[in-house]
Formats: C-alpha cells, structure tokens, sequence
C-alpha cells in the first residue's frame, strides 16, 4: 500500500514540473490565413503561389504562360506551361490553368497581327469596308461611293468611312459672280440717283426769289 501512494506521489510531482505542449488554436488560425502579394501572388488552398511565369529570364518577366500545377508550399512557383504559339495567349502574370483562345477574324475582315503567346489576333476591315471604333463592330459596313456630281474628301480606311462633298459647277461660279456684279453696278446707280436728287433739291432751297 505504501509503495503504491509513493508512486502515485511520485507521478504527480512529475506531472507537476514538466511542460505540457499548448494547442494555440488562434496562432494556427493564423498561420493558415494567406495574404499574398499583390501582383506576383495568388492564392490556392490557403497558401499564396507566385504567379506565372515565375521567374525573371533576362531581367524581363516573360508572361505567355499558364499554371499546369499548383505550389505544395507557400511563396513557391508551381509548374508553368506556355501557351500553344498561334492557338492560345496570355499577355500578363497569371495563375490561370488556361489560356486564353486567339480571336479568329471574320470573313469581311483581315489580319493584321497573328496571334502569338503574348498577344492576341488584331483584326480589321477588308479593303472597301470599315468599322466605326466607337461602336461595336459586328459586321463590317461597306464604303460609301461619292455621286458623279460630287468629289471625295476623305478616302475610306478600316475605322472611317469615305467623305463625299458637291462639286461646284463652272456655270454656278460664273452666275454667281454676275449677280454679284449686277447688284454692285445697281447699288451704285441707285447711290448716284439719291445724290443727284439731294443736291437739285439743295439748289432749289437755297436760290433767291425772283431769280
């Protein structure tokens, strides 16, 4: 019996003295919120990847590539695939798992740049057509042809249409120059006409009587 309260005595001093490990579920809660940084971060599973492409390659972040699998520890790079050349394009850091598909041109359009890994198609007009930019442009609406009796200001490009404006005709220049000449030389008959009759009318008021 004596030996049986002697070790329990002898557990509970050890117990006593000896430090537990604490569960410090606050600290843990902490840790296991991400906070990724902004523009080279994302985050996957409450810990922060960087960003694809991941590295620098020539002092030049080189984009064109998307997130094939994912980082396994915090502030690490998962793997990176590039984009299909053509196909597919990215233009900046990501941490998508796909790229996004090259814009095909319609038919009433034409190429202006290929797609690549970084940048996607760039389309326009065909030639005779165009597309106002400040509208959407679903279909590309044919250029204007200015009438025979008017000439072009504006040539038609892919964004603006063509300008047309009347042509003043030989006859219409001359008439117009006649009529002017003709209201000048009655402006003038008439200035004469008033100052003749003023000064008869002058004469007449101040000659003496009897004269």
């Amino acid at each position: 019996m004596e030996m049986l309260f002697m070790t329990i005595s002898l557990i509970a001093a050890f117990a006593s003295t000896t430090a537990l490990p604490r569960l410090d579920f606050g600290n843990n809660r902490t840790q296991r919120i991400a906070h990724c940084t902004d523009g080279l971060e994302y985050k996957h599973s409450d810990i922060c990847c960087l960003l694809c492409p991941a590295e620098i390659q020539f002092c030049v972040w080189s984009p064109g590539t998307h997130v094939k699998l994912h980082c396994t520890k915090p502030h690490n790079k998962g793997v990176c695939e590039e984009c299909d050349y053509g196909a597919t394009f990215i233009e900046h850091m990501n941490g998508f798992t796909e790229c996004w598909k090259c814009t095909t041109c319609r038919s009433d359009q034409e190429i202006v740049r290929k797609c690549s890994s970084t940048q996607d198609t760039e389309c326009q007009c065909r030639l005779g057509k165009f597309c106002s930019p400040d509208q959407p442009c679903e279909v590309c609406k044919k250029c204007l042809r200015c009438e025979k009796d008017e000439e072009i200001v504006r040539n038609c490009t892919a964004t603006t249409n063509t300008k047309c404006k009347k042509i003043q005709q030989k006859s219409d220049i001359s008439s117009d120059s006649s009529a002017m000449i003709i209201a000048a030389l009655l402006l003038s008959a008439g200035f004469i006409v008033v100052v003749v009759c003023a000064l008869c009318w002058w004469k007449r008021r101040h000659s003496k009587p009897g004269t």
